[in-house]
């Protein structure tokens, strides 16, 4: 039975579209991307990284290699599936693991403008 009240009404109306525009919204984006809905997590932490040239080459061969084998992966899945795989494995591991790393000065690189004169004294 529906209740008298106009707005409580309206409110309920609101809600019920909502929540039907966002199953649809799902529905799409698993048909047509092949992948299941995205979590929606309020709580997710924004980062910046630096990466080296060919650690970033990297990355866009392993995105290469997902769409080979029928998936899409994005660069921040990519980076979130090595954080997993780094926590399961052995202190040992890890510890060679990161060894291996070329060590890389973090930060952003100052830019010049080319052909542009000295400043004089």
């Amino acid at each position: 039975m529906t209740s008298k009240d106009p707005v409580a009404n309206l409110g309920r109306t609101l809600t019920d579209a909502a929540a039907a525009a966002e199953r649809r919204f799902d529905d799409a984006d698993r048909i047509m991307g092949g992948r299941s809905p995205a979590r929606r997590d309020a709580n997710a932490v924004r980062a910046t990284f630096s990466f080296p040239p060919d650690d970033h080459a990297l990355l866009a061969d392993l995105q290469a290699r997902c769409l080979a084998a029928s998936f899409q992966a994005s660069k921040s899945e990519l980076v979130r599936a090595g954080l997993h795989a780094l926590a399961a494995l052995p202190q040992d591991a890890l510890r060679e693991t990161i060894d291996a790393l070329t060590k890389y000065q973090p930060g952003r690189s100052r830019w010049t403008a080319p052909d542009t004169p000295a400043p004089r004294s």
